[in-house]
This record gives structure tokens, C-alpha cells and sequence, in this order.
């Protein structure tokens, strides 16, 4: 009775975790591919629908070798049946090496949809490394 308690425990536990931890910002480093090709972030987010955006940064993008001239790289967000649902007129947005955090404003009828999925890719056809934040239901001055 006791192991049965233990392991009813420990997976109540593992979902707590995962939940509360997909609210928090994500800090990642992730690969970003050649030729502009979209990767999707490894960790979904919860949207709570509170908010008609959600935000991602970039504090750092390198090359994988050679001369260090990336300054820049594109977000877009996509609901669980891969649909874009970024606002932008050209369907992402620019984020700056160590810049602040962006608004990415979300396509009305799509504000609560949750999970969603960050994807990024290089602003040139070269692959990279870039060390990335990404969240929903934070409010983001203007």
C-alpha cells in the first residue's frame, strides 16, 4: 500500500512540476538551422488567454564557427495544430541581440488557444546558437 501511495505521489508531483514550470519564462539555448529553416522550441507554453501577446528575447546569438556577425533572429508562434497565430504582417518578429524582450501580438480567435510552440529561425542562411526567452501571461509594458 505504501509503494502504491508513493508512486501516486510522485507522478501528482511530476505533473505539478511540469505544469507550473510551463508559466515560467523559459530560458534555452537552442540550434538555430541553416538556410532560415523554422525549429521549434522544445518546451510548449500554457496560454491563459489573459493577454492578446505573449513575449521572447534573445540575449545572445553566435555562429557555430568563425566571426561572431549575427545580431538578429525571427520568432513566430504556432497553436498545437501548427497553425501560425503571430499578429506580425510578415508572420514573425525580429528579435535583437540584447534587446528587451518583444510583444508577439497573437491573431484574434487565437488569443486562448494553449498549448502553444515558440520556433525560431537565423535572420541569414547561415546556422547558429542562440541563448532565447520565450513566455505567456506576462504582462509586457509598452
Amino acid at each position: 500500500m505504501k509503494k502504491k501511495i508513493m508512486a501516486v505521489m510522485l507522478v501528482a508531483g511530476l505533473m505539478v512540476m511540469n505544469y507550473v514550470s510551463t508559466f515560467a519564462v523559459v530560458h534555452q539555448e537552442i540550434y538555430i538551422p541553416r538556410d532560415q529553416t523554422w525549429m521549434t522550441a522544445p518546451n510548449s507554453v500554457v496560454n491563459d488567454g489573459n493577454y492578446s501577446y505573449v513575449g521572447a528575447g534573445c540575449n545572445a546569438v553566435y555562429p557555430i564557427s568563425g566571426a561572431d556577425n549575427f545580431t538578429r533572429i525571427q520568432v513566430r508562434v504556432r497553436n498545437i495544430n501548427a497553425i501560425s497565430i503571430t499578429e506580425a504582417s510578415v508572420g514573425y518578429v525580429v528579435l535583437n541581440e540584447a534587446d528587451e524582450d518583444q510583444r508577439v501580438d497573437l491573431k484574434e480567435g487565437y488569443i486562448s488557444n494553449t498549448p502553444i510552440y515558440f520556433q525560431f529561425r537565423g535572420n541569414s542562411s547561415e546556422p547558429a546558437y542562440a541563448n532565447v526567452n520565450y513566455y505567456a501571461n506576462v504582462h509586457i509594458p509598452e
